[in-house]
């Protein structure tokens, strides 16, 4: 009997620690969603110095993600659907707040039916 609630306690904790998953502070994380044919491009430099570019499109309702392990700056452009509004939120500790609003876990903004432009990805002084 003991080892089978052993067994079921064991089994329970992968489940809780994925639902508080934070990503690690190293970790930029952007997330969009809209309805309609959107798009947000970053160009982002890695630990190497290199230019990668990474894409999120609107394949839906729900939220889309791109993640990015590292990055020591950039740029992101996006541009809404021409009907719909686009929200875009940003996660990782070691990065400044780019968007319109901050909030508990990042900052976000929601970009009005066919608008566009861009924000710079940039990593925060840790030493103030």
């Amino acid at each position: 009997m003991k080892s089978w609630m052993m067994v079921a306690a064991i089994a329970m904790l992968p489940t809780a620690a994925l639902g508080q998953w934070e990503p690690a502070s190293e970790v930029l994380v952007l997330q969009a969603r809209g309805e309609g044919p959107w798009v947000v491009r970053c160009q982002l430099q890695d630990k190497k110095g290199e230019t990668v570019t990474r894409e999120i499109v609107g394949r839906g309702r729900g939220w889309e993600r791109l993640t990015f392990l590292d990055a020591r700056g950039g740029s992101c452009s996006y541009q809404a659907a021409p009907d719909r509004p686009l929200e875009i939120t940003k996660r990782g500790g070691l990065y400044g707040c780019p968007l319109a609003t901050k909030t508990r876990r990042g900052c976000e903004q929601t970009i009005p039916a066919g608008g566009s432009g861009h924000f710079e990805v940039t990593r925060r002084d840790l030493s103030q």
